[in-house]
């Protein structure tokens, strides 16, 4: 009954109908309700559940270390609130359900939204797959800070020689301003990865800075899972 009870744990942190749950599996909303009922999906949809939530096959599908168990251990005293958890593709962005979120973050950040870590670029400190959460508020922080931004002007970066990573996505990069030129630092496994310097009256037209990211958790591997709030004063 672990999957059982880990898509009813997702669905519920997370806000997310059947129907949402179904449409990121790619089945329809009997096989859902069939999943409920204690059947288990199979690869194909596992995978696009895993995908679609950022979550990892643990997460859904293992009993002792699951989505419902390590939640009921990891619980405390501290409450929380919920955010949006969107992606930002070409276009209007999509909500895909809510998250939980340490409820003093969200007082702090109240117009924060959470996405889904693809980029590796600063996987140092935040593991790809983490759920980052971002104030738009915060679009010039303190130096240091991590943002999050997309790339405007790709043939542009090409001039400068820039190695970005994956095309369309969007990027997590350390924060330096200085007078003339702003400097977006990568911090990762991955050497190639280039700093991204631009003049100070370029930044409009080449990237679109979605804010700074002021929490985060990682979500797999479950037994690794880490939580944290990160400084932008």
């Amino acid at each position: 009954m672990g999957f059982s009870k880990n898509i009813e744990h997702l669905m519920a942190a997370r806000g997310l109908t059947q129907e949402d749950v179904a449409k990121a599996a790619k089945v329809t909303p009997a096989a859902v309700t069939g999943w409920r009922r204690g059947s288990v999906p199979r690869p194909r949809a596992l995978k696009n559940l895993c995908d679609a939530f950022g979550v990892s096959r643990d997460d859904l599908l293992s009993e002792d270390h699951g989505l419902a168990t390590t939640s009921e251990t990891e619980q405390g005293s501290a409450l929380s609130a919920k955010v949006p958890l969107v992606s930002k593709g070409e276009g209007a962005s999509r909500i895909h359900g809510r998250i939980s979120v340490p409820e003093e973050i969200v007082l702090k950040h109240p117009h924060a939204y959470a996405i889904v870590a693809r980029d590796e670029g600063m996987n140092h400190y935040i593991p790809t797959g983490s759920h980052v959460l971002i104030d738009p508020d915060l679009c010039s922080p303190p130096n240091g800070s991590i943002v999050a931004l997309k790339v405007l002007d790709y043939l542009e970066m090409q001039k400068l020689n820039t190695l970005l990573g994956g095309h369309d996505e969007i990027l997590l990069r350390a924060w330096y301003k200085g007078a003339n030129n702003l400097m977006l630092s990568p911090c990762c496994y991955n050497q190639a990865l280039e700093d991204i310097i631009l003049g100070i009256d370029d930044i409009p037209t080449a990237i679109d800075i979605l804010g700074a990211v002021v929490w985060f958790q990682a979500s797999t591997p479950p037994s690794l899972g880490v939580s944290s709030a990160l400084p932008t004063q």
